[in-house]
């Protein structure tokens, strides 16, 4: 099998005609006080093609990307009376040896400034934390004056009616309970200054009992002298905030030999992803970090099986195994729980410290597993990796429908306001995603030392760091 992927990935370099894409062009925007309507030329297009719309301050990085696949995207929860850059690209695939793609070069940015608000006119910020399952919490960008009074009034997105009004008083927040689960509500208000002056609508969505939420991260590898975002998630791992920071710090360590890497990590994106998953048991974690199209995850090798601690004995049975290098080494798994892993997020534990790898063969086929690494009770857990099968994402900004594709695959309005995919998909994530650099985490307080031989304390330390460093220009909180 090693040996096929192997010639399957020297024929995949193979170049192949193909047109180049050309960037999107004809960038408009239509403001409101909190989002912007984008609208493009978006060209010849077929089922492959995907857009991506970048966003920063006026001047400043990209801190936030949204995927669409059509040539229109709306763009939530931005400050009012503010300049944002944008800047499109465009991915087109053609059929080679196999399916690729291939990005643009991004358009020129784009000037656009949302809104500013009236006198009196009100601000809703995006939720930030989770409500209670049948409830959603608003909060305003300013505290009430005294005595003044507010009208709130919510309807499920998609409609056009808006319900009945409740009236708060003096605070800076309320909760509205007694809704239904699972649903996208719009929320406005208005203040007794000026009664007939709405806020833009804000979006809030109840909590969904059959639906999960995650915060994973991503850091782009290979960052060199033009560093692009990771643009996907499907076949390829993530990790939530703990065992990401490892790879990060790996990346960031100061090093003679290696000063390129150290440039490149200063410009390069660290993603976060909002995904949803059906609230089912986590499949396990197979390795998925090959070309994304070619749609090959493998059974979990041996360097991620000891990082994880896991049972690495299927990896040894055969002779052949043993002369083949830790990373590369393959193992076997059980054919039910591989065909759950192929169509569900897989999970494993991280530990540290990692593994001491080498280079050294006679040292790899010695009967030492894993190099010797600590058992699990004896290290310092540091969160999860995970798997995300291809053939189980919903459509970008959709919702896995909690029936594991009882819905005939048609897309169906669970209760108002919520549309969920009935396809057999089990995850998605969220059309938009956040972006810091490098250089904001080392700002944030980064500490780049070893990370082969990371501890708890700088463990801790670093998460942190990558928690602030988001909270700058972070919106709503994943599935609010």
């Amino acid at each position: 099998m090693q040996l096929l992927l192997a010639l399957s990935g020297v024929v995949s370099k193979i170049p192949i005609p193909h047109p180049t894409p050309t960037p999107p062009a004809g960038t408009h925007c239509a403001a409101r006080t909190n989002s912007l309507d984008v609208s493009w030329s978006g060209g010849a297009r077929d089922s492959n093609t995907l857009y991506e719309v970048q966003v920063g301050l006026d001047g400043h990085p990209t801190f936030m990307t949204l995927t669409s696949e059509t040539p229109a995207v709306t763009v939530e929860d931005l400050w009012p009376n503010t300049t944002y850059s944008v800047a499109l690209r465009k991915r087109a695939c053609y059929f080679g040896i196999r399916l690729t793609c291939e990005w643009s070069e991004l358009s020129e940015p784009t000037g656009c400034a949302t809104s500013s608000l009236a006198r009196h006119q009100l601000h809703i910020l995006p939720p930030k934390f989770r409500a209670p399952l049948f409830s959603i919490i608003i909060n305003f960008a300013v505290a009430l004056l005294e005595g003044v009074t507010v009208e709130l009034q919510l309807r499920p997105r998609g409609s056009s009616s808006w319900g009945q009004p409740y009236t708060i008083h003096n605070i800076s927040n309320a909760t509205i309970g007694h809704l239904r689960p699972g649903t996208a509500y719009e929320v406005r208000a208005s203040s007794s200054l000026a009664p007939s002056l709405w806020s833009d609508p804000v979006v809030h969505r109840t909590h969904d009992a059959d639906v999960e939420t995650l915060d994973l991260f991503r850091i782009a590898e290979g960052c060199g002298e033009h560093c692009v975002a990771p643009d996907y998630l499907y076949n390829h791992d993530a990790g939530d905030v703990a065992s990401d920071i490892w790879f990060i710090t790996n990346m960031a360590k100061p090093s003679p030999v290696s000063q390129a890497l150290s440039i490149a990590f200063n410009d390069s994106y660290i993603a976060k992803y909002c995904v949803h998953r059906e609230a089912v048991p986590f499949a396990d974690y197979v390795s998925c970090n090959g070309q994304p199209e070619s749609q090959i995850c493998t059974c979990a090798v041996y360097m991620d099986r000891c990082i994880g601690r896991r049972d690495v004995s299927s990896c040894n049975e055969k002779w052949w195994q043993r002369i083949i290098p830790d990373v590369l080494r393959p193992c076997e798994c059980d054919a039910d729980a591989s065909a759950y892993s192929a169509s569900h997020i897989g999970r494993q534990d991280v530990y540290l410290p990692m593994p001491a790898w080498t280079n050294d063969t006679a040292k790899q086929i010695a009967d030492i597993d894993c190099m010797g690494a600590s058992p699990a009770n004896e290290s310092t857990f540091a969160g999860h990796w995970y798997s995300l099968p291809r053939a189980a994402e919903c459509p970008i900004g959709t919702l896995p429908d909690g029936k594991n594709g009882k819905a005939a695959g048609k897309l169906v309005e669970a209760a108002e306001g919520a549309v969920k995919l009935g396809s057999g998909c089990t995850w998605s994530r969220r059309q938009w995603q956040h972006f810091i650099r490098g250089k904001d985490l080392i700002a944030a307080g980064l500490n780049t030392s070893d990370a082969m031989r990371m501890d708890a304390a700088q463990l801790k330390q670093n998460e942190e760091a990558m928690v602030q460093a988001f909270a700058l220009h972070e919106g709503r909180c994943c599935g609010c």
